[in-house]
């Protein structure tokens, strides 16, 4: 990882599908992630001043995984969800459950 400007970043946690990085940024910077940026990225941030969390989409930094952090000192954490996944997975219950009451409506008249 990496922090545009002035300022540190130091990574707390590097989990398969989240990282959680501390930061001080003394002016407006960006934090890369040693990551290729994919859609499905997002970016928890936490600054100290008020604690409270802001989440949005993760964006591309020269093909890395990157967010904008303001002035101050906080903490971001990045995390991957593979686009269409919730979709897939409703998909497939819906289909499971279509199979099943077919399979007992069979089942009921033999």
């Amino acid at each position: 990882f990496f922090l545009t400007g002035k300022g540190s970043a130091m990574v707390e946690s590097h989990r398969t599908s989240e990282v959680r990085v501390r930061y001080h940024a003394e002016t407006p910077s960006v934090l890369a992630l040693n990551e290729n940026f994919h859609p499905g990225w997002h970016a928890r941030i936490t600054p100290e001043r008020d604690g409270t969390t802001e989440r949005r989409n993760a964006v591309p930094h020269d093909g890395l995984v990157a967010t904008r952090l303001a002035p101050g000192s906080g903490s971001v954490v990045f995390s991957y969800r593979p686009p269409g996944l919730g979709m897939g997975l409703l998909l497939s219950a819906a289909g499971l459950a279509a199979a099943l009451w077919m399979w007992r409506a069979g089942a009921g008249r033999g």
